[in-house]
This record gives C-alpha cells, sequence and structure tokens, in this order.
C-alpha cells in the first residue's frame, strides 16, 4: 500500500482532478509563404523605396508588355503596317504605340489593330502612373522642404541653434552687419515647426536686405542635425538659451556638440548662458573661443544704470547696435611710443576708450600717461572701420574747466518699482551700487500673479519694502523721483507682459502729469515691437530686455575680441558710462568738441559723446563741431571713478 501509495502521488494532478481532460501546448508549424504573399511583398519593399523604385517597376513592365506584344507579332507572322521587317521593327513599333496613343491609327489590319490597341492602352495607363509617380515625388520633396530636413549647403554662414523671442533682434542686427558681406546667410536649427519659424521671421524681419535666412528643424545638440546644417564650415556659432525650462542643459549640450565638431578654434561659439558656474565650466571644458553671456546681468546692470542717470540706455543702445557707431579694435601704428592721452584726438572721427594689449587684454580708460607700445591695439568708437584714419585737424587747447560742484548729483533717492520677476534681484542689487545709503525703494507686485511674502530682497545700503499692490499704489502722494515699471516675466506670456506695462504707464502718464514735481519714468519692455507704443506713453526711457541681451549677442558673434571690453562695461567697478552735467565740467559756452574732450582728459575721462535736454543722445560727435554747455547739457563720459559717494 505504501509503494502504491507513492506511485499516486507521482501522478501529475492536471485536469483529472477536476474532471477535465488535460490541456496540450498548441504548437504552430511554420509555413512557407505563397508565389502571390511573395510576390506582394516584393512589390511592396519596391513601393517603399519611393518614387525611384517605382519608376524603374514601370520602366521594367513597359518594356515587358513591349516584348510581349513583339513576340505576340512574331508567332502570329503579323507585321505592323503590313511589311515583313522582322521582330526589331515589332519591337520598334511597339515601342512607339506605347509612348505615343495616335501612331496606332495606322494599323489596317483587325488583328494588329487588336494587339496595337492593348499595346497602346497599356501605355496610356503606364504614363498615367507615371505621371502620378512624379508628382507624388514632388510632393514628398517639398513636405520634406517643409519639415526642414534637408541639408544645408553654405560656407561661411552665422549659425545659429535653437530659438527663443531673441532670435528676430539677433537675425535683425546681423542683417545689417551682412550688408558689406557677400551672398550672407543665417542658418537656423531649432526644434519647432520650419514653416511657422519662417512665417515668425518674415513677420518680425521683412527686410533681409540680401541676407539668406534658412531655418533646419532638429536638435541643435545631436551631431547629425549638427552635421546637416554645415556647422564645420558656419564662421560663427549662436547657442540661446533653451526656453524649455532645463536651465542651461540644452545651451550646454548644443555648445559641446558644436565645438566638438567645428573644430576651427577661430570660429567663436557664442552661448547664452544663466548660471556663473556654468559659464566657468564651460569656457574650461571648451576655451576661449567659448564667449558666455549671461543676458540677464546684462540687463539688469543696464536697467540700473537706465534709472539712475537718464539717456544711458540710449547710450547702450547705440554702442551695442550695428547702425550707428559702434566698437571697434585698431593697430596703434604710428602712434607707438605717445601715450594713451596723446591720442584721444588723433583720429579724424574716432572716440578712443582704451587700450588692448598683446596678450589679448583690454584695459578702459587707462592713466593718461600710459605709454603705447607697437603690439598694443587701440578700442575705437566710429561709423565704420573704413573711417578709422588719422585725424586732419589739431586742437591744442582744452575748454576752460569749471569750478568744481559736489552739490546734488541729480540721482533717485526714492524710487518706485510697480511689477517684479527674476530680474528684480539683480537690478535691486546694482541700484543698490549705485544709489548709496540715504537711497529707498518701495516695490508693489500684483498679488494674483506673486506672493509678496515670497520675494526676499536683500539690499546692504538702501531701504526696500515690498507691498501688495496690483495698481500704481501712493505714487501720487509718495514724492518718488523715479518710477521704475518692472515687466511680470516669466509669470505670464511676454505679449500679455507688455500689455500690462503699457497699460500701466498710461496710467503713470495720467496721474503725474498733475503733479508739481513730476517722477521720472523708467520701464522695462520684454520684446522691442512694443516700443513704438511704448514711447506714446510719456516714458522717458524704457530698456528693452530681448533687444540688450541680442544686440550683445549680435557683436560678439561678428567680433569675439570685443568680449573683455563688454566684459569691463557690465562688471561692478572698474569703467562705467557715465552722465555727467556739463556745466559741472566745462564753463558755460559755445566750445568744440575736441577742446571738450581734453578737458576731460585733464580730470583722467574720456568724453564720447553728449545729450541736451529733450533730444537724442549724440555719440562719436565731429571733433571740430561746436556743443553749447548750458545746464541742459549732459555729457556722455568714460569714466574710473565712483558715480556716487556712498
Amino acid at each position: 500500500m505504501a509503494g502504491e501509495s507513492t506511485r499516486r502521488r507521482r501522478r501529475p494532478s492536471t485536469g483529472a482532478t477536476t474532471g477535465t481532460p488535460a490541456e496540450k501546448p498548441i504548437v504552430v508549424m511554420p509555413t512557407s509563404p505563397g508565389l502571390r504573399q511573395t510576390l506582394r511583398y516584393r512589390f511592396d519593399a519596391v513601393l517603399s523605396r519611393g518614387p525611384m523604385g517605382v519608376i524603374v517597376l514601370l520602366l521594367a513592365a513597359t518594356l515587358g508588355f513591349v516584348l510581349l506584344a513583339s513576340l505576340v507579332f512574331a508567332l502570329a507572322n503579323m507585321h505592323y503596317g503590313g511589311d515583313t521587317s522582322g521582330f526589331g521593327e515589332d519591337f520598334w513599333q511597339s515601342m512607339l504605340r506605347v509612348l505615343d496613343s495616335g501612331t496606332f491609327a495606322s494599323d489596317v489590319q483587325w488583328p494588329v489593330r487588336v494587339v496595337s490597341l492593348i499595346v497602346t492602352l497599356s501605355g496610356i495607363f503606364i504614363a498615367s502612373a507615371l505621371i502620378g509617380i512624379i508628382s507624388t515625388g514632388f510632393e514628398q520633396r517639398l513636405e520634406a522642404l517643409r519639415r526642414g530636413r534637408s541639408r544645408v549647403i553654405e560656407a561661411g554662414h552665422t549659425l545659429i541653434l535653437g530659438w527663443s523671442p531673441r532670435v528676430f533682434s539677433i537675425v535683425a542686427e546681423l542683417v545689417v552687419a551682412n550688408e558689406s558681406r557677400r551672398r550672407p546667410a543665417i542658418v537656423i536649427l531649432a526644434d519647432g515647426d520650419k514653416t511657422a519659424l519662417e512665417d515668425e521671421i518674415e513677420a518680425r524681419v521683412p527686410d533681409l536686405r540680401g541676407t539668406r535666412v534658412v531655418l533646419r528643424t532638429g536638435d541643435p545638440s545631436s551631431p547629425q542635425d549638427l552635421e546637416r546644417v554645415a556647422v564645420t564650415q558656419a564662421r560663427s556659432i549662436i547657442v540661446l538659451a533653451d526656453e524649455g525650462g532645463d536651465g542651461d542643459a540644452g545651451a550646454v549640450k548644443a555648445a559641446l556638440a558644436a565645438h566638438s565638431m567645428a573644430t576651427d578654434a577661430a570660429v567663436p561659439i557664442v552661448v547664452e548662458l544663466a548660471s556663473p558656474a556654468t559659464v566657468f565650466a564651460l569656457v574650461a571644458a571648451c576655451g576661449d573661443r567659448v564667449v558666455p553671456v549671461q543676458a540677464d546681468d546684462i540687463i539688469a546692470k543696464v536697467a540700473a544704470q537706465a534709472c539712475y542717470q537718464a539717456g544711458l540706455g540710449a547710450v547702450y543702445r547705440e554702442l551695442l547696435d550695428f547702425d550707428g557707431d559702434e566698437i571697434y579694435v585698431t593697430p596703434v601704428g604710428q602712434h607707438a611710443g605717445k601715450t594713451f592721452g596723446d591720442v584721444l584726438l588723433s583720429y579724424e572721427r574716432c572716440a578712443v576708450l582704451g587700450v588692448q594689449l598683446a596678450d589679448g587684454s583690454v584695459e578702459l580708460v587707462p592713466a593718461m600717461g600710459t605709454p603705447l607700445a607697437v603690439d598694443d591695439s587701440l578700442l575705437v568708437i566710429a561709423e565704420d572701420d573704413s573711417l578709422i584714419r588719422p585725424a586732419s585737424h589739431r586742437v591744442d587747447r582744452p575748454a576752460p574747466a569749471a569750478v568744481p560742484d559736489h552739490g546734488d548729483t541729480g540721482a533717485p533717492s526714492r524710487l518706485l518699482v510697480i511689477g517684479w520677476s527674476d530680474l528684480g534681484h539683480k537690478i535691486v542689487h546694482a541700484l543698490d551700487v549705485l544709489m548709496g545709503t540715504s537711497a529707498t525703494m518701495r516695490i508693489l507686485v500684483d498679488p494674483t500673479l506673486i506672493d509678496p511674502q515670497s520675494i526676499s530682497v536683500s539690499a546692504e545700503q538702501m531701504s526696500v519694502d515690498v507691498v501688495a499692490d496690483a495698481g500704481i499704489g501712493d505714487v501720487a502722494t509718495g514724492d518718488y523721483d523715479q518710477v521704475f515699471v518692472l515687466g511680470y516675466r516669466g509669470h505670464i506670456r511676454y505679449g500679455d507682459a507688455d500689455a500690462r506695462t503699457l497699460l500701466t504707464l498710461v496710467t503713470l502718464n495720467r496721474v503725474v502729469s498733475d503733479l508739481e514735481r513730476r517722477p521720472r519714468i523708467v520701464a522695462e519692455v520684454l520684446e522691442s515691437r512694443t516700443v513704438p507704443i511704448a514711447e506714446t506713453t510719456g516714458v522717458d526711457d524704457f530698456v528693452v530686455s530681448d533687444e540688450l541681451a541680442s544686440l550683445l549677442i549680435s557683436q560678439l558673434a561678428e567680433n569675439p575680441t570685443l568680449a573683455s571690453v563688454f566684459e569691463q562695461l557690465f562688471a561692478d567697478g572698474g569703467a562705467t558710462i557715465a552722465m555727467q552735467p556739463a556745466a559741472r565740467s566745462v564753463v558755460a559756452g559755445e566750445h568744440s568738441w575736441g577742446s571738450i574732450v581734453l578737458a576731460l582728459r585733464d580730470r583722467g575721462d574720456v568724453a564720447i559723446g553728449f545729450r541736451r535736454e529733450g533730444e537724442p543722445v549724440v555719440v562719436n560727435p565731429s571733433p571740430v563741431g561746436s556743443v553749447a554747455i548750458d545746464d541742459a547739457t549732459d555729457l556722455v563720459v568714460l569714466t574710473r571713478r565712483p558715480l556716487v559717494s556712498a
């Protein structure tokens, strides 16, 4: 019994325990495909190769029809036209009937007519199919072009990797810079719909002045996509910050990919970044060919200086754009052995800013007695590099200096900020450095967009408080001498933020127009196309955020050697562009601009322009032109002296 029990336990417990038969595994035996399946598979494979494969298939079918008709004629002892010319002539006549449907009209015998009709109908079918295939091929090609996946055959072009609102201003500036080039091109590689991007470019930059803008769709960090846009043939590469919200990651990947493929170290890679740590790491990895641009820092510093001194925003725009005057680097040449102060008026129409040493380092407004070596270069402001030529005039006597006046500097002491964004922290820091301990700042934020409690502003000198107020607050009773309207970037769309700014400016203009002491109003505008509307709202000055960063990126792409110049201009401390009351430096009256330059030279400063109240800023005036000096005149000065004393 024990053995029987053991044998029972060894039986498999399958369906027998439930009264159902045991399930057997299903085995599928492979079957060979039939002739029809094989032929269909081969036919599908030919179709998948595109139009050329189908055209080859139609050509084979045509030859097959012609050969079959010729064999029928040979076997039936028939001939076209009743002659006995043989198989070759029958083959040729059949081919003619395939190509031309009217050829068989001359046939007279009914057997010949029937075969000719069949051959002609096959020719009509093949011709129709061929027309359809060619049409489809064109459509596929056009669709591929619309998708922006085709290869770019360009050389010496500017390559822009990525897409952001700044791309329009960059393209517009590069178009101006390309006016003296032959067949210039700008190639943009971005992850977006090519047709939509082209429409935006056409709408925002309607006049390309002969520059071709080529757009391609793809990943700016993909080596395959970079190869398609001829990255190795580009003369400069611009990498825009990713608008997708992944910080500097996208820009870093694109810059590294471009650096690894475009091996020519003379090709600059201008990269828009936010984090200083990322800037340091990327420059360490790629070397000096990478030119980083921290856009928000630049915007904040220009905005702060525009708040601090009227007209500075226009000065920076004049220096950064390609219209009008810009900064050039020119060899010292015949001026070797002279001092920096000696060469301030050595050029016909150039303002000398500083010196670039032989090692590439830059010194703006050096000591006037600094000697110039033969390997040095001068940094000058000129309308065009062709106009950098020796002066034909001579100015020996400086304008009479005014008695030093250390009274009111005209700098704001009570500042109202309306609106907020992440840029606000940088602006507050920059203003804190400029305004000193006696200044106060009130920040009004819309609580429906930003929680005032979440704004933590630190200032070492001035007093700052944050108030929840969706309107313009107590601007009419707060005795403010300056109001700065900041866009809500990052919280709402750019267009909506600018719309709020415009509405605030209109309201402010109505309120302050009745005040006995009208505060100066400065506004941040996010999109350059909003500027014409903003100019009608009574604003005294404005900072176009995207435009400033775009202008700097464009300048560095064309001339990367200027990176050190702008780095010094936008750095804390060092050389600074300032607006100074002219009457504090030169006695009132009419003076030549050259004599004013010499008067400022004696103080260790470089005069680069002037502004009359209510008039545009004039940068790099003619040395022999006269300037009226009075209380309504300000001088644009490059100086190393602090703007205010704390």
